[in-house]
């Protein structure tokens, strides 16, 4: 991804004032951008109208597609107006249809300079059956299991943010631009983009 700065953003700032919930929003300027890791104490409920954001937590890669939305607790206290909204908030959101996109990292320092250097190589295919019992515990999910849905994350993002099917395709490792489509469609129920 290339470095570059949201615009009107400053998680200090906006962290500081005394209101529970803040609304903001976040022009992107770039189609592929990073801001450096940073907490808030304010949880942050993140709602994507075009595009898409992933989100890297200390333990999972979190993906936000186009037209959903995706909820990021913070520490607030419920007993205030803006708290109980804040639980209402959430109770309705517990309603909502809901899509895995969040992929769990391992802490395990060996396990995660694998799922690094797969989050930035989808196209590798080395097999980890030495490590396969230890992804499980820390992962929660099997290796092949766990790349798939990285895939299916990259798969969405990356047409999502203006990047041709065929070019996807390529770099996630597929023999064909059909090939892809077709697992998509398994995967979601629609093509890409």
């Amino acid at each position: 991804m290339l470095p570059a700065p949201l615009t009107h953003y400053e998680p200090d700032r906006n962290d500081r004032n005394r209101n529970l919930a803040t609304a903001m929003r976040l022009d992107a300027v770039q189609s592929a951008m990073e801001t450096p890791f940073h907490q808030h104490r304010k949880g942050q409920l993140i709602m994507v109208l075009h595009g898409g954001i992933t989100c890297e937590l200390n333990d999972a890669l979190l993906m936000v597609p186009p037209h959903c939305t995706e909820w990021i607790p913070g520490d607030y206290a419920p007993d205030s107006p803006t708290g109980r909204l804040v639980v209402v908030m959430l109770e309705q959101l517990a309603n909502m249809p809901e899509e895995n996109l969040s992929l769990p990292f391992s802490s395990y320092p060996r396990i995660r300079r694998v799922t690094d250097t797969l989050n930035q190589s989808p196209a590798e295919r080395h097999t980890l059956s030495a490590w396969a019992k230890l992804f499980i515990k820390e992962t929660g999910m099997t290796f092949s299991r766990w790349r798939q849905r990285l895939q299916l994350i990259i798969a969405i993002r990356e047409p999502a943010s203006g990047t041709r099917v065929q070019r996807v395709a390529e770099n996630l490792g597929y023999d064909s631009p059909s090939a892809f489509i077709t697992t998509f469609k398994k995967a979601l129920g629609k093509p890409p983009g």
